[in-house]
């Protein structure tokens, strides 16, 4: 059984399916991670100016949701930021996010708003 063709130069070779398995599942394992939650962000060091992003941020999510999320937490890390709180809607939590965003164009954001 075929599954498919791949060309190597001017040759083609058919793949075996288990080869395409096999091939997959070792891309995964060396390519990503599973992250399990709760997803933290990697700690960056205390500075100035990541005091000062979590500030910034935690203004933004408050004026913008009218205080509507409570106890609010904010963790910048070197390459995400992760939002902690409780809200009672959706759309907070959506709108805590979207001023996040508005404040760090290039972090991923990770909201871990709980909705209650």
């Amino acid at each position: 059984m075929l599954l498919g063709v791949v060309r190597y130069g001017r040759r083609k070779e058919a793949l075996r399916p288990m080869a395409v398995k096999e091939d997959f599942m070792e891309s995964l394992s060396t390519e990503t991670s599973v992250v399990s939650a709760p997803v933290r962000a990697r700690p960056l060091a205390p500075s100035r100016d990541a005091r000062l992003l979590a500030s910034r941020i935690e203004r933004a999510i408050q004026q913008e949701t009218g205080r509507g999320v409570r106890s609010l937490n904010v963790e910048v890390g070197l390459e995400s930021v992760v939002l902690t709180g409780f809200c009672h809607t959706y759309y907070c939590k959506q709108l805590a996010q979207h001023a996040a965003m508005s404040i760090v164009r290039i972090i991923v954001v990770i909201n871990s708003i709980e909705v209650c």
